[in-house]
């Protein structure tokens, strides 16, 4: 009988340490989500305070209930929350004003510019770049030219927009994409933040740039737009379309002769 008890006892004492062992897991895995909703939240600068602190507490209910129900709440809410535009809404396009307005974006390495500003009286070409995509290669080589070609008049910049809705060809980290434009394709235009280009998602700037060039959505990788120094004209060039017309309109540009 003695023995029975002792076989008793040990095995509820290894019962509660299993169930420990779990809830100890389950505080870890938890901790982990809070720190990258928080982290996520403030890279994206989401604008929905009471959001957030929902995503938290619950996040927070998670570590002390051990409720991995609640886990897998925050871990979906984090995917949305990624989802979600990361400048603030503005006001719909009105012909003829200047698309950078009041549009703000944030560099691939942390902080927010205000495109309005930075580029003022600048000639720009605004690209959604991938890392893997069978036109990264040609088109690596042939914006980083275009940049170092105009780069001495000071009125001219790529900008570079990482997207990952074209077969998923640029999901890697800021960290890796920084790296794979800097180092293995020698870019030295700036590079923002990762966005969304179509959909209910887009970043606002493409919302607007589609809008003034009239075109309904971007069909894939390195679709791109030649804006105007004073943002008031906006030139679609499509993904597989040649230099040469480009560099030729970026020229017109400069000298003050295109067409408006």
């Amino acid at each position: 009988m003695r023995s029975d008890a002792r076989r008793e006892k040990e095995a509820r004492s290894t019962r509660v340490k299993l169930t420990l062992a779990m809830i100890a897991a389950s505080v870890v895995l938890a901790t982990i989500i809070v720190w990258t909703v928080i982290d996520r939240a403030s890279r994206t600068k989401v604008r929905t305070s009471n959001a957030t602190i929902g995503h938290n507490n619950l996040a927070l209910g998670a570590i002390f209930a051990g409720n991995q129900n609640a886990v897998l709440a925050v871990s979906r809410l984090q995917r949305q929350q990624q989802l979600q535009p990361s400048a603030a809404p503005l006001a719909p396009y009105a012909p003829g004003t200047n698309v950078y307005e009041g549009v703000t974006a944030d560099l691939l390495t942390g902080g927010a510019v205000d495109l309005g500003t930075a580029f003022d009286g600048i000639v720009t070409l605004v690209v959604n770049v991938a890392s893997h995509c069978g036109f990264t290669e040609s088109n690596y080589k042939e914006l980083e030219a275009l940049q170092r070609r105009f780069r001495g008049t000071h009125k001219f910049s790529v900008l570079a927009f990482p997207c990952n809705q074209f077969g998923a060809q640029e999901a890697g980290t800021p960290q890796e994409i920084m790296h794979f434009a800097r180092r293995d394709k020698g870019a030295t235009f700036p590079l923002y933040e990762k966005v969304e280009v179509n959909g209910a998602h887009a970043h606002p700037l493409y919302a607007r740039l589609k809008a003034a060039a009239g075109v309904p959505d971007i069909e894939w990788n390195f679709g791109k737009f030649l804006v105007s120094g004073d943002g008031r004209h906006v030139q679609y060039f499509k993904h597989d379309a040649p230099f040469a017309p480009i560099a030729q309109a970026v020229e017109e540009l400069l000298s003050g002769n295109a067409s408006p």
